[in-house]
């Protein structure tokens, strides 16, 4: 069975994001959330979450003839990502403001690699967090849209010659 891999997948979009956060806060850890067993860094930091994918466009489609290594077919599908940025520490509300402030401007798209783009987010909010300790911790809470393109190569059958039709009566 042939498996077929997109040129870009949830990996990159998370890893671009996390690029950009970091340089934008200064270093402080960005880390990947929905891990089991993991705990919370220290200080401040920034918690991403996958949310929802939405498809932005109908596929777009391209055939490439290849007589070599056979003709394809590259699907490619834009889609919207919606991630969850928790931020979390002393500086939460600073730093919110920081990320949202960025995001919102040409810089973010300047900084972002050609295949993951920043398209907007929402304003922070802040909302409760009550650790392991029952202490309520700073945290505010901001929804990131970004776009990616995906493609997916899969072989195609295409004519190399133009052969007449029989006709059959029926």
């Amino acid at each position: 069975m042939t498996m077929y891999t997109p040129d870009i997948n949830n990996s990159d979009v998370f890893t671009a994001l996390r690029s950009f956060l970091q340089t934008v806060l200064g270093g402080i850890e960005v880390v990947q959330g929905k891990d089991n067993q993991v705990p919370m860094p220290e200080g401040d930091f920034v918690l991403m979450t996958a949310g929802a994918q939405k498809r932005l466009a109908t596929n777009i489609d391209e055939y490439t003839f290849d007589l070599v290594d056979g003709d394809s077919k590259s699907i490619q599908q834009k889609i919207e990502y919606g991630i969850q940025l928790d931020v979390y520490g002393a500086n939460a509300a600073n730093n919110a403001v920081i990320i949202s402030s960025t995001l919102r401007d040409s810089f973010a798209y300047e900084q972002f690699p050609d295949n993951v783009k920043p398209l907007y987010c929402d304003d922070p909010m802040q909302l409760e967090f009550v650790n392991d300790q029952a202490q309520y911790e700073r945290r505010f809470m901001i929804m990131a849209y970004l776009q990616f393109d995906p493609t997916v190569v899969v072989p195609a059958q295409m004519a190399t010659e133009l052969v007449s039709p029989t006709i059959y009566p029926v």
